[in-house]
Protein backbone atom coordinates (compact mmCIF):
# COMPACT_ATOMS: atom_id res chain seq x y z
CA UNK A 1 0.00 0.00 0.00
CA UNK A 2 1.49 3.36 -1.11
CA UNK A 3 1.33 6.15 1.22
CA UNK A 4 -0.46 9.18 0.53
CA UNK A 5 1.10 12.63 0.13
CA UNK A 6 0.00 13.86 3.92
CA UNK A 7 1.56 10.81 5.28
CA UNK A 8 5.03 11.22 3.76
CA UNK A 9 5.03 14.70 4.79
CA UNK A 10 5.37 13.41 8.10
CA UNK A 11 6.97 10.05 8.25
CA UNK A 12 10.30 10.65 5.76
CA UNK A 13 12.67 12.57 8.07
CA UNK A 14 16.41 11.55 9.25
CA UNK A 15 16.92 8.80 11.46
CA UNK A 16 17.77 9.98 15.46
CA UNK A 17 20.63 10.45 16.84
CA UNK A 18 21.81 9.14 19.85
CA UNK A 19 19.22 11.51 21.91
CA UNK A 20 16.04 10.07 20.55
CA UNK A 21 14.58 12.92 19.36
CA UNK A 22 10.88 13.00 18.29
CA UNK A 23 11.49 15.11 15.58
CA UNK A 24 14.94 16.70 13.62
CA UNK A 25 16.72 18.75 15.73
CA UNK A 26 17.46 22.47 13.91
CA UNK A 27 21.49 22.71 12.89
CA UNK A 28 21.74 26.51 14.19
CA UNK A 29 25.15 26.62 12.62
CA UNK A 30 27.04 28.29 9.74
CA UNK A 31 30.29 25.09 9.66
CA UNK A 32 31.02 21.71 10.64
CA UNK A 33 34.09 20.66 11.87
CA UNK A 34 36.41 18.35 10.41
CA UNK A 35 38.42 15.70 11.82
CA UNK A 36 41.64 16.48 10.16
CA UNK A 37 42.62 18.73 7.08
CA UNK A 38 42.38 14.66 4.88
CA UNK A 39 38.94 14.89 5.51
CA UNK A 40 38.19 18.31 4.67
CA UNK A 41 40.25 18.47 1.60
CA UNK A 42 38.12 15.41 0.84
CA UNK A 43 34.99 16.49 1.44
CA UNK A 44 35.76 19.28 -0.53
CA UNK A 45 36.91 17.47 -3.42
CA UNK A 46 33.32 15.82 -3.03
CA UNK A 47 34.91 12.28 -2.81
CA UNK A 48 33.43 12.46 0.44
CA UNK A 49 29.66 13.12 1.16
CA UNK A 50 28.81 15.33 3.96
CA UNK A 51 27.91 18.70 5.33
CA UNK A 52 30.40 21.24 4.55
CA UNK A 53 28.94 24.78 5.07
CA UNK A 54 25.52 25.78 6.04
CA UNK A 55 24.66 27.70 2.91
CA UNK A 56 25.87 24.86 0.78
CA UNK A 57 24.18 21.64 2.74
CA UNK A 58 23.33 20.93 6.14
CA UNK A 59 21.03 18.23 7.85
CA UNK A 60 17.87 20.42 7.80
CA UNK A 61 18.22 21.39 4.26
CA UNK A 62 18.74 18.09 3.11
CA UNK A 63 15.94 16.39 5.05
CA UNK A 64 13.40 19.15 3.53
CA UNK A 65 14.83 17.78 -0.58
CA UNK A 66 14.52 14.37 0.56
CA UNK A 67 11.01 14.91 1.46
CA UNK A 68 10.19 16.91 -1.62
CA UNK A 69 11.82 14.72 -3.52
CA UNK A 70 9.98 11.53 -2.30
CA UNK A 71 6.73 13.32 -2.37
CA UNK A 72 6.78 14.58 -6.21
CA UNK A 73 8.85 11.47 -7.22
CA UNK A 74 11.68 12.88 -8.49
CA UNK A 75 15.21 11.99 -9.21
CA UNK A 76 16.67 15.05 -6.79
CA UNK A 77 15.91 18.37 -5.88
CA UNK A 78 17.45 21.40 -4.25
CA UNK A 79 16.62 23.58 -1.86
CA UNK A 80 17.38 27.58 -2.07
CA UNK A 81 16.73 31.16 -0.29
CA UNK A 82 14.52 32.99 -2.31
CA UNK A 83 17.57 34.89 -3.47
CA UNK A 84 19.31 32.59 -4.98
CA UNK A 85 16.12 30.28 -6.22
CA UNK A 86 16.22 33.20 -8.73
CA UNK A 87 19.69 33.46 -9.94
CA UNK A 88 18.83 29.40 -10.23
Amino acid sequence: MEDNFETSAIRIQSERTQFSEHSTPLYLTSSFVFEDSEEMRASFAEEKERNLYSRFSNPNTSEFVNKIVSMEGAEAGYAFATGMSAVF
